[in-house]
C-alpha cells in the first residue's frame, strides 16, 4: 500500500492515539455518572439516530477486527500460491476503514450544530473551543507529516498510504 514501505507511524502517534482515547473515556464516564445517558433519570438521554449510528460503526469496527483475526491477519501464506498476490483483510486497511469512520463522525458532529445555529443566527450555547482544538489538532498533523517526509527526505508519504 506504501509502496513496499513501512507505515511512518512513531511512538508519539500512537501515545497521542491512547491519550485521545482515555481522555473520550473519562469524559464518557463523566457524563454517564452525572447525566446519565439511559432510562427515564436521564437528563440527556441518547436519541434514536445516535444510538442506531453508533451501533452501526462499533459492529462494522468489531466485525471488521473479527475478519482480519480468523483470515490471519491477511498475511500472505506461501502455502497458498494462488492467493499470495491478494489480501483479504489486513490491519493496515482496517486503519484506513476506521479513519473513514472518524471522518463521518466528525461530520455528523458538525453539520447538526451548524444547521441549528444557521436557523437561529446565532452561536449562543455552543462553545467554539471544540472547533479551534480540532482546527488546530489537525493543522498540527499536517505539520507533523511535512516535518516527517522533510526529515526523510522522501514526499512519498503526501500521496501515498
Amino acid at each position: 500500500n506504501n509502496g513496499g514501505h513501512p507505515p511512518a507511524v512513531s511512538t508519539q502517534d500512537v501515545f497521542f492515539a491512547a491519550h485521545a482515547l482515555a481522555l473520550s473515556a473519562l469524559g464518557l464516564a463523566q457524563i454517564v455518572h452525572y447525566d446519565g445517558m439511559v432510562g427515564a433519570a436521564a437528563r440527556q438521554p441518547i436519541s434514536r439516530t445516535c444510538f442506531i449510528v453508533s451501533s452501526c460503526l462499533c459492529s462494522f469496527a468489531t466485525f471488521y477486527l473479527a475478519l482480519i483475526l480468523m483470515t490471519g491477519g491477511g498475511v500472505e501464506k506461501p502455502e497458498q500460491p494462488e492467493k499470495a498476490s491478494y489480501r483479504y483483510f489486513d490491519y493496515f486497511d482496517y486503519i484506513y476503514a476506521l479513519s473513514y469512520c472518524k471522518v463521518f463522525i466528525t461530520l455528523i458532529k458538525y453539520v447538526p450544530q451548524f444547521l441549528s445555529n444557521r436557523r437561529r443566527r446565532s452561536t449562543t450555547g455552543w462553545n467554539v473551543w471544540n472547533v479551534i482544538l480540532d482546527i488546530t489538532g489537525g493543522a498540527f498533523s499536517v505539520t507533523q507529516l511535512l516535518a516527517d517526509c522533510a526529515s526523510l527526505g522522501d514526499w512519498t508519504g503526501l500521496k501515498s498510504d
